[in-house]
């Protein structure tokens, strides 16, 4: 489990608030996983992707895929994308993933001093042709830009971690949009996230669970604020079946890959 031990390492000699940070691993084979090639995730306005330095899984376009989640994207299985995994890793971005990239401020003129966002999701509301209805009101006193709408990857889908369901733009201080979904996506135990991205490119994310309205903040150890503390209590869990309820951010009775990538997506959030 190298990734919180590079994250701490990066963290002790740089910070990583203001930084993207790309990290191969000298090591010809795959020790992130059987099945995981790389993991990125976002902190404040930077970020980081650690992948291996050779092997099967070092390719340029999963570099690229890994430096979306450093840039705070997630899996889009939606359509053919770079975020989308099973096509190959195409070069190219969703509609929702370049608007978000394009408040990031990395490309933008830095922004001081932004003003906290707020997420506040209202009761899922399912209609009677199998599909519900998901309202979020978002405000933001300097400008809001995007809400996307995320959910825990399935078994069915190509690559575990966070995956977007859908996304809206805004704009002004506050806004309320709506998701419509399957019915499925809000069943009892069903975890679900909102991310709102502000004008100055600052995000907040939040995750509750249906049917324990409101709960799930991804805040292992309750601080107030997701940081490289908590992806260390997920990692010092790893493979643990039970005990840790806390660490288990999915809900799926194990500690595991997912939720040290669903804790690593939203560093700083």
């Amino acid at each position: 489990n190298p990734f919180k031990k590079i994250l701490e390492q990066i963290e002790g000699e740089f910070g990583r608030s203001g930084d993207v940070f790309l990290v191969f691993l000298g090591l010809d084979e795959d020790i992130l996983g059987s099945d995981v090639c790389g993991l990125g995730g976002a902190h404040q306005s930077g970020g980081a992707a650690i992948l291996p330095a050779g092997g099967d899984c070092f390719s340029f376009r999963i570099v690229a895929h890994e430096l979306g989640h450093a840039f705070g994207l997630s899996h889009d299985f939606r359509e053919p994308n770079l975020m989308a995994g099973s096509s190959g890793y195409r070069p190219e971005l969703s509609a929702c993933a370049a608007e978000a990239l394009d408040a990031h401020p990395l490309f933008n003129a830095p922004v001081d001093n932004l003003a906290a966002t707020t997420i506040e999701p209202h009761r899922a509301v399912v209609s009677e042709s199998n599909t519900a209805r998901l309202r979020v009101t978002v405000s933001d006193a300097d400008g809001l830009h995007q809400v996307q709408l995320l959910a825990a990857s399935t078994p069915q889908d190509p690559l575990r971690g966070t995956k977007l369901v859908g996304c809206h733009p805004l704009s002004g201080e506050s806004d309320t949009v709506e998701f419509v979904v399957p019915e499925s996506m809000v069943t009892p135990g069903t975890h679900i996230g909102f991310l709102a991205i502000g004008s100055g490119g600052d995000f907040t994310q939040y995750w509750h669970t249906i049917g324990t309205f409101p709960v799930g903040h991804i805040d292992i150890n309750g601080d107030g604020t997701v940081n490289i503390l908590d992806l260390v209590l997920v990692a010092n869990a790893f493979g643990e079946e039970g005990a840790s309820q806390n660490a288990d951010v999915n809900g799926d009775g194990v500690v595991n890959v997912l939720d040290l990538v669903m804790v690593a997506n939203v560093l700083g959030g």
